[in-house]
């Protein structure tokens, strides 16, 4: 189905031709909000690829929040300043979102604890109390948004 023809956001986001070809290349997404990666760059991540979709926590409500379509309303010669907006929510309800450059781009860097200390855990406060590896912890630098594959997204809009 093409694209053009979805009649519902989640459709359209699902039906786009180069899914499957990102999908193969899933590691790219990580990459684009490595915390390793200049500001810069990150923020062009963000707004090169307007059918992108970006899972954030939402500041007040801390709600899990859908964005798409970003766009840089600045950062022009009359307009110097960025002005980063984006769209939260699907169709004719999707509601604009202005969106703070430096929260967008801020990293979070998390020592992960070791996969056999997260199989025994049952709930979230185990998770929090589980110590990192005393070697070579993993770890976790990335922006607290994050720009999902098709595959994971398709997942997500199921929950």
């Amino acid at each position: 189905m093409s694209n053009s023809l979805a009649n519902t956001w989640k459709q359209h986001f699902l039906d786009l031709p180069q899914n499957e070809d990102a999908n193969r290349n899933a590691g790219a997404f990580s990459n684009a909000t490595a915390g390793s990666a200049s500001n810069d760059e990150r923020l062009k991540d963000f707004l090169e690829d307007p059918d992108a979709v970006t899972m954030a926590i939402a500041p007040i409500t801390g709600k899990v929040k859908f964005l798409h379509s970003f766009k840089n309303l600045g950062g022009t010669r009359s307009r110097p300043a960025d002005k980063i907006i984006a769209l939260d929510g699907r169709g004719p309800t999707a509601q604009p979102v202005l969106i703070h450059k430096d929260v967008l781009l801020k990293t979070v860097q998390i020592e992960i604890p070791p996969l056999a200390t997260l199989k025994t855990v049952a709930n979230t406060t185990e998770v929090m109390a589980a110590a990192p590896a005393a070697e070579n912890p993993g770890e976790l630098n990335q922006s607290i948004a994050m720009i999902l594959p098709p595959f994971l997204f398709s997942v997500l809009l199921e929950l």
